[in-house]
């Protein structure tokens, strides 16, 4: 259950957040969209936070959030990375694409700052579902 959970709450995030940064483009709508690609991407998170989340608990949070984006960026370069192998080109791709920051095409380094706080979020989430006060 924690994984469907874990995966609508990144696809919602990603929503707003794409809606956040069209803000401009689209006349105030606050459009944003996201990919059916993501579920499973984003599903797999817990997976990753049970493994590094009991290591890292006693860090501060900023500390953890500088190991955590990190990591998420690479998911998400990687995963790119495959959607590129498999669909000849990643979804997200044309947006990054326009993007100095923009690594390959597939990630953004000027993201970082939203990647921190889009792990603390999902850390928060994590913990709250295994019980454990954040």
């Amino acid at each position: 259950m924690r994984y469907i959970i874990f995966a609508m709450i990144g696809v919602a995030l990603e929503v707003a957040f794409t809606a956040c940064c069209d803000w401009r483009k689209t006349k105030k709508k606050l459009l944003g969209y996201s990919y059916l690609w993501m579920f499973p991407l984003w599903a797999v998170v817990p997976l990753a936070l049970d493994v590094l989340q009991p290591l890292l608990c006693h860090w501060f949070v900023l500390f953890r959030l500088l190991i955590y984006a990190p990591i998420l960026m690479l998911a998400e370069y990687t995963s790119g990375r495959g959607l590129r192998y498999v669909l000849g080109q990643a979804p997200w791709e044309d947006d990054y694409r326009k993007s100095v920051w923009s690594i390959d095409s597939l990630v953004r380094i000027d993201f970082l700052p939203w990647w921190m706080f889009g792990c603390w979020f999902l850390e928060i989430i994590y913990l709250y579902l295994q019980g454990i006060p954040a």
